[in-house]
């Protein structure tokens, strides 16, 4: 089954032990991520080239609960699903 965006992000964010991100972060995880993996092996295609890019995820991943904006900052989120364990 193909990863998820969502997936790997929370992902990155538990192995160097972080529990905050901003939209840049979120942009930059996964254009590393797409560079390690294989267009097969995951569920998106569009590979974000800007912080504005991944506004659209990050909103999605709040009206599921997996993230929680934090109030007076703009665009920074606390990821609020316990840490999953990473693929390695």
């Amino acid at each position: 089954m193909p990863i998820t965006a969502s997936f790997v992000v929370i992902e990155q964010l538990a192995r160097a032990h972080r529990r905050v991100l901003s939209d840049w972060r979120a942009a930059a995880l996964l254009r590393r991520a797409s560079r390690l993996l294989p267009q097969a092996e995951r569920r998106w295609t569009n590979v974000p080239t800007s912080a504005r890019a991944a506004h659209p995820l990050l909103e999605q991943m709040v009206l599921r609960g997996e993230l929680r904006a934090i109030p007076d900052l703009s665009r920074m989120y606390e990821v609020t699903v316990p840490s999953i364990p990473t693929r390695r």
